[in-house]
């Protein structure tokens, strides 16, 4: 007799065994249903169920194929026919619902479904191909969750970990973030690439919608914020990472004539390498890049390249390393031409590398040619030198100042010549405040003495400037070698 509680087998040689008697086969068909509707447990293989259904497999050397095959259905077999009497069933769909409906929405891939009594929900990391057994394993003696398996099941080893710890940290490539740290990656080899954004200015606002304050990101320069690199939201505009203006760098104007170069000596064809200094002013505080490379003039192999900085507020220097091989010797300076602007002021040019320091009172430049050469010029103080063939001539003395003097008075002076040819001359000769002051070159003579092309001829003036306690004596001779070639020589001394 069956008892409501107990569990019912029935194998297949039972079945076997009694199919030939229909009668039996009537009793067999009646103590199955009863034992459905009575009894709390089947099994299937057992006969001690440990569930409703016990599935217990028949072999187990892999000789047949065992376990459980849940119905197969297209995805759209699943829109009609079930509703709140199906919520729990199972099935694998073979193919993705198309079109979905409101009951198939997720059923968008191959894989295993159940039915939640209105949706039908895809079963998480069983569908075909996935291979983890997302296995977070819980640390309860660290107080924290960590990723245990690699993507193919595998243990993850040291550096690779993930973990979430119960206060709330994280760590990437570390299972024990540090404690100041809400988040930690940890990696030897590898760095962290925050998000590259192109902002159009220093306020942008639209290019990352509503930006926190602290927020940061990587600024590319492609946009209208020139700046590259790191920047931050301080809640009005965004900074660089030492909290400075990511403005465009501006600066009101560029003094040339002050430049200086160090060490300010230069040596034909000895490698140099050395810093040029410009000065100027109005700067607004905003971050640069290098320039591009800039070659030099007069005393031609030397280079020049803007290194890359923040501008003051206000005065300061921008610096250009200088390097290269000269062709001459000081006083003979390098040229190096800044650009037409630089940073939105007028750009000029910088002659550097006479070798005139602060106790320096004499320079001289020698150098051969057929007349004189204005290339090759001597500055002193704000005054600048030079022997320069004048119009056709084979040279003269000019001197003119670099930055405006303000002179309201003439200046006055006393030169005479020695010529190999022409025996001895002297003069005396006025330059007038307005041409002082206006920068221009000035002819140190009356116009009547001069090089030629047939002596070899001897030059001195003296000359004043009108409030100031210096005599600066210039000094030019003419040697002459092959035929229309000399060798010149300026001297400048300083009492």
């Amino acid at each position: 007799m069956i008892k409501p509680n107990d569990a019912f087998m029935l194998s297949l040689t039972h079945i076997k065994l009694l199919k030939s008697n229909k009668m039996i086969k009537k009793i067999i068909f009646i103590l199955t249903l009863s034992s459905v509707a009575l009894s709390a447990q089947v099994g299937i293989n057992t006969t001690t169920p440990n569930a409703t259904l016990d599935i217990t497999p028949k072999t187990t050397d892999g000789s047949k194929p065992e376990g459980l095959l849940v119905p197969q259905l297209d995805g759209n077999a699943l829109k009609t026919a079930y509703g709140a009497a199906q919520k729990g069933v199972i099935v694998y769909a073979k193919t993705a619902a198309s079109p979905t409906d409101t009951k198939t929405v997720n059923v968008t891939a191959e894989g295993y479904y159940y039915f939640d009594g209105s949706v039908w929900q895809r079963m998480t990391g069983a569908a075909a191909g996935d291979t983890t057994n997302d296995a977070w394993i819980n640390d309860t003696t660290n107080g924290l969750v960590k990723l245990g398996t690699k993507a193919d099941g595998t243990a993850r080893s040291a550096g690779t970990d993930f973990v979430a710890k119960d206060n709330g940290q994280m760590g990437i490539g570390t299972n024990s973030p540090d404690a100041s740290a809400v988040l930690e990656v940890a990696s030897a080899n590898k760095g962290m690439l925050i998000p590259r954004v192109a902002l159009t200015g220093s306020t942008d606002q639209a290019t990352i919608p509503s930006p926190a304050t602290g927020l940061m990101a990587y600024n590319t320069g492609a946009a209208g914020l020139t700046f590259k690199g790191f920047v931050f939201w301080n809640g009005t505009e965004w900074r660089s990472v030492n909290n400075n203006p990511t403005i465009a760098p501006a600066i009101t104007s560029l003094k040339c004539t002050d430049a200086y170069l160090e060490p300010n000596t230069l040596s034909a064809g000895i490698a140099y390498t050395g810093v040029l200094k410009v000065p100027y002013t109005g700067g607004n505080a905003g971050l640069f890049s290098g320039g591009t490379v800039i070659n030099s003039t007069v005393n031609t192999g030397l280079t020049a390249t803007l290194n890359s900085g923040e501008l003051e507020n206000g005065s300061g220097v921008l610096s250009y390393t200088v390097s290269g091989t000269p062709l001459q010797n000081s006083p003979i300076v390098a040229n190096f031409n800044l650009g037409s602007s630089v940073f939105g002021a007028t750009g000029c040019t910088a002659s550097v590398g006479d070798a005139v320091g602060t106790n320096v009172n004499v320079k001289k430049i020698i150098y051969t040619a057929v007349s004189g050469n204005g290339a090759y010029t001597i500055k002193m103080d704000d005054m600048e030198f030079k022997i320069d063939p004048g119009s056709g001539g084979y040279g003269n003395v000019y001197a003119r100042f670099t930055s405006n003097p303000s002179l309201t008075t003439s200046m006055r002076g006393l030169n005479y010549w020695i010529s190999s040819s022409s025996g001895y001359y002297s003069s005396n000769f006025t330059i007038t405040s307005t041409n002082a002051n206006s920068l221009s070159w000035n002819l140190l003579g009356d116009g009547n003495g001069g090089f030629n092309n047939s002596s070899e001829l001897e030059y001195q003036a003296d000359l004043v400037v009108p409030g100031r306690n210096v005599l600066y004596r210039v000094l030019a001779t003419r040697f002459r070698s092959v035929g229309s070639d000399a060798v010149y020589v300026l001297t400048v001394s300083k009492y």
